[in-house]
């Protein structure tokens, strides 16, 4: 959508209704924005949808202390926009936009849509009263590439809502106008101010805050260079729930970058990203399981990868986990923005663009026929495999497999003892992988004690049978046997 065509779709109803009203019910934004965790939980479990909705936005931001949690989020996002609330629908709008929830790529529109729709206009009616939530909501739409070709993002006008709800220290806020900035995504230039947002943010340790901070210092934008404080942004972030630190902190252990070569941490956070379903996290997994294989003495690559996400939602999805910086608008408005410290956020039609597609407004969800919620099918779930010895007419290569789970925990439960087990069973059978992964979990105490010579007897049976990675490892365990 158009400048022109957005202001089409929001001013029509703020003109027969009071500019001065917040939501008919609960407590206001303000309120909840200033509200505990604990004390937004009550309300949102008082049934409030006000307080459900905001509820949602700090699980996702992982804000007020909260750890992100896109899943609890969605719950009460869920409940609030069952209520018709217009935060609500932006709530479930926003959260759609992370994987996590694999929802159809249109929903998010849909709901922005019925945001803007819903109690005839009163998002908008309430942003313009300074509600820091209501502002953070329409600033994140405005960021957006949802609704095209009814709007077109418009991160001007969005970055003057996000200050409404940054001047009433709004955090969400906070970071999302910091990486605006940082960005040079404004007309006006201000990466200094940016990075002080951002640090603000990192203050009340933002998950989505350090997740940036650490993509700033691993590309060494604004700040000098620095994996060592990368990494710790991004530990922080993925402690705190953050699943793209969570896979950028394993990449980091796994490749030594900043820090000595560590397999086991490196699987763990790989594996708390499998936990909450972040893209990418199995492939994570059986990649350090690969290299612990091959190079269980050789460091990794030392390449940093590209960020998976900068901050923006989503997520941060936000969420986005939660996100992905919108794309840069066409043609922003040549004339110097407001103050935004003095200036209120208005509407102001501009002359239509005859090439820019006609907006026809939509009407809002009717009484008797609401915005489909849609169901997302329930997260996928492994069923335990029971630990057990392989019966005799099981063949070496699918006891060998079995141990590979269990020694990865994909699928099953991760025991090493099971893994060490079933690998006995196969390398004795006369699998020479099954024998290298024992040589493995000998040289890096997997379940028992380090033992580098009973490493070299299964090194040597599965080199012994040709295999290429495991005479790799052995030529550098003898050479540490060395008298």
């Amino acid at each position: 959508m158009t400048y022109f065509s957005f202001s089409r779709l929001i001013l029509a109803p703020i003109f027969f209704f009071s500019w001065g009203l917040n939501f008919s019910f609960g407590a206001t934004g303000v309120e909840l924005s200033k509200a505990s965790s604990a004390e937004l939980r009550q309300l949102a479990e008082s049934g409030d949808a006000y307080a459900q909705a905001a509820f949602a936005i700090a699980l996702a931001n992982g804000d007020k202390g909260l750890p992100i949690s896109i899943i609890e989020a969605e719950k009460w996002a869920r409940q609030s926009a069952s209520q018709k609330h217009p935060i609500g629908y932006f709530a479930m709008g926003y959260l759609s936009q992370n994987p996590i929830l694999e929802a159809d790529s249109a929903t998010p529109g849909k709901y922005f849509l019925a945001a803007f729709g819903e109690r005839k206009g009163e998002l908008v009616r309430t942003a313009l009263s300074g509600d820091p939530i209501a502002c953070y909501a329409l600033g994140m739409i405005l960021t957006s590439d949802e609704l095209r070709p009814r709007m077109i993002p418009d991160l001007e006008l969005a970055a003057r809502h996000h200050q409404a709800a940054v001047n009433a220290d709004y955090m969400p806020s906070v970071l999302q106008l910091g990486i605006l900035k940082m960005e040079n995504m404004l007309a006006a230039k201000d990466i200094e101010g940016g990075l002080a947002l951002v640090r603000q943010a990192i203050s009340i340790d933002l998950p989505g805050a350090h997740n940036y901070m650490g993509v700033v210092y691993s590309n060494g934008k604004a700040v000098p260079k620095d994996l060592g404080t990368a990494l710790v942004h991004f530990r922080k972030a993925a402690d705190l729930g953050h699943g793209s630190s969570m896979i950028l902190t394993s990449h980091f252990y796994a490749g030594g970058l900043a820090t000595p070569v560590d397999f086991d941490l490196a699987s763990v956070y790989a594996r708390r990203a499998a936990a909450v379903k972040e893209p990418g996290a199995e492939e994570k997994i059986l990649e350090i399981q690969a290299l612990a294989e091959s190079g269980a003495l050789v460091a990794t690559s030392s390449d940093v990868p590209e960020p998976v996400e900068t901050g923006v939602p989503p997520p941060p999805p936000p969420p986005s986990s939660s996100g992905i910086i919108p794309p840069t608008p066409p043609s922003l408005p040549s004339s110097p923005s407001p103050d935004p410290k003095t200036s209120t956020p208005t509407y102001i039609p501009r002359a239509p663009n005859p090439a820019e597609t006609t907006f026809v407004p939509v009407a809002p969800p009717p009484t008797s026929s609401p915005l489909p919620i849609p169901t997302p099918p329930p997260p996928t779930t492994f069923t335990p495999t029971p630990s057990f010895t392989a019966p005799p007419s099981t063949s070496a290569a699918d006891t060998r497999e079995l141990a590979k789970r269990h020694y990865s925990g994909i699928g099953v439960p991760l025991d090493y003892t099971t893994a060490r087990s079933n690998f006995v069973i196969a390398a004795n059978g006369g699998d020479v992988e099954a024998a290298r992964y024992l040589g493995i979990i000998y040289l890096r105490g997997k379940g028992v004690a380090k033992d580098r010579l009973e490493a070299a007897k299964w090194l040597r049976m599965a080199a012994a049978g040709g295999d290429v990675m495991a005479k790799r490892n052995l030529e550098l365990l003898e050479q540490l046997l060395a008298p």
